[in-house]
């Protein structure tokens, strides 16, 4: 019993103590965090490894982003621009798998809702585009995917009660 009451203590504390680490983005932005390293000790291996690293604006919003392979090489790379109302207007990643860059490029209506968003290719051709409309609440109700010749090739609809 008294192992039991012991095992759980330590869960709860190992958990409280996880929460206490993690920062909303209102926090990041009080706070002025800059960025923040993620490690994970491995059993048996005397140094940590590296997982992952960001970098925060003013506001608290991720800028850059890196995520590394458990040998600490990089396994993908991505940047991230905002438009003075918060909204990501552009995201670019660079693969360590296939070496491309694939840029995605997103536009909003005057009530912050996304109304197109482009995924472009290292040579800035267009991959994929899907446009967005909203009924007068807001509410997302359609969705329409293109392919890289403009094709429609999935449309989405929402219904509201």
């Amino acid at each position: 019993m008294k192992s039991k009451v012991l095992i759980i203590s330590t869960i709860f504390m190992v958990s409280m103590s996880l929460s206490t680490f993690s920062q909303s983005k209102k926090d990041l932005k009080a706070n002025k965090v800059k960025s923040c390293t993620e490690w994970k000790a491995v059993t048996g291996n005397d140094k940590p490894i590296k997982e992952s690293y960001e970098e925060y604006d003013i506001n608290g919003k991720t800028i850059l982003k890196i995520e590394y392979k458990k040998d600490g090489t990089v396994k993908s790379k991505s940047t991230y621009k905002y438009d003075k109302y918060g909204n990501k207007i552009e995201e670019t990643e660079i693969s360590s798998k296939t070496g491309e860059t694939k840029k995605t490029v997103s536009k909003y209506n005057a009530q912050n809702d996304k109304t197109e968003e482009i995924e472009y290719s290292e040579t800035n051709q267009v991959l994929i585009k899907n446009t967005y409309k909203y009924d007068s609440n807001g509410f997302r109700i359609e969705k329409r995917t293109f392919d890289a010749q403009d094709q429609l090739i999935e449309l989405k609809k929402w219904e509201y009660k």
